[in-house]
Order: C-alpha cells, then sequence, then structure tokens
C-alpha cells in the first residue's frame, strides 16, 4: 500500500470512490470535492495499491474549517480494502497535516447510525462532542467529535500511518 499527496489526474478515480462508498443522497457533490480538494488550507491523501486508489482523505482547516482547528471532510476506503487499517493510516496523515498548519485540535461529523466509522474514530483518540439533528439527508443525525492533537504523540513513527497511537 502507497500513502501519498493526491495529484490533479486523480479525481476521476478519486470520486469514483465516493459513489462506490455513498449513496447519491449522502454524496458530495463533484464541483463541492473540486472545491474541498483545491482548497489551500486542505490536505487530500491518496492511499493506493497495484495503481487502484483503495482509500483517501480531505481534511481542511483555517476559516473553511466548520469548527475551531480542523475537520476531516472525509475519509473513505473502498469496501475491498476494508479492515487492512486504509482508515487509520489516512485518518493518520489527515492529522498530521492539521498539526503542520498549527493547530493542534481537529473534529468532524460522522452519521449517528455509521458504526464502523464510530469505532474507528473512537479507536483513535476521537471524543463525542455532542449530536446535530437533520445533519445529514433524509433527517439523519450526526454525531460531533473531536480529537486533541498532541505533536509528539503524531509524528511518531506509530502514528505515521503504522498504527494509531490511542488505545
Amino acid at each position: 500500500m502507497i500513502l501519498r499527496r493526491y495529484f490533479a489526474d486523480d479525481f476521476p478515480a478519486l470520486y469514483a470512490v465516493e459513489m462506490h462508498c455513498f449513496d447519491p443522497r449522502f454524496r458530495f457533490g463533484k464541483r463541492f470535492m473540486e472545491r474541498l480538494i483545491g482548497n489551500p488550507q486542505s490536505a487530500t491523501w491518496i492511499a493506493e495499491e497495484d495503481g487502484v486508489i483503495a482509500g483517501f482523505s480531505i481534511v481542511t482547516w483555517g476559516s473553511d474549517a466548520r469548527c475551531d482547528g480542523g475537520y476531516l471532510q472525509t475519509i473513505e476506503v473502498e469496501p475491498q480494502f476494508r479492515s487492512r487499517g486504509v482508515a487509520i493510516k489516512l485518518l493518520s496523515l489527515a492529522e498530521i497535516s492539521v498539526l503542520t498548519a498549527n493547530t493542534l485540535s481537529i473534529s468532524l461529523h460522522v452519521d449517528s447510525e455509521n458504526r464502523p466509522a464510530i469505532r474507528l474514530y473512537e479507536k483513535c483518540g476521537y471524543r463525542r462532542r455532542g449530536r446535530r439533528e437533520d445533519y445529514y439527508a433524509r433527517g439523519r443525525d450526526a454525531l460531533r467529535y473531536v480529537k486533541l492533537l498532541d505533536p509528539v504523540d503524531e509524528l511518531s513513527l506509530q502514528s505515521l500511518g503504522f498504527g494509531s497511537t490511542a488505545a
């Protein structure tokens, strides 16, 4: 598995992952995703295996972040690559990007019914900080999670995509 930054010619394959991972009601539009990726206060990370995009993450910070600190816009892994640690690696890289931008916290929203994602975030040290009703399509609620980042822990080899520093 190769972890790398996004290149402009990745967009069609990246958006194909979006289409596989989310029902149309919950999917980002192409233009919105292009704006997120093109934002100078963002980082998009790609996990690739044998030339195939296995997953990606998009994180923003600064004035475009939805909450104080960094904001994980999305993290997506193709079904056939799940349960292989890809999401943890992409999440670690998103956190390092936020730290590099001199931001010491990261937050996210997750569908309150998405148990696998909730388990991932809690395993990686995110703490629930609220619930937002009707956040997603069809009146689905979101849970808000926040993680305070420790530069020493996050920049260790363990969190450079080779495991989580959280218990």
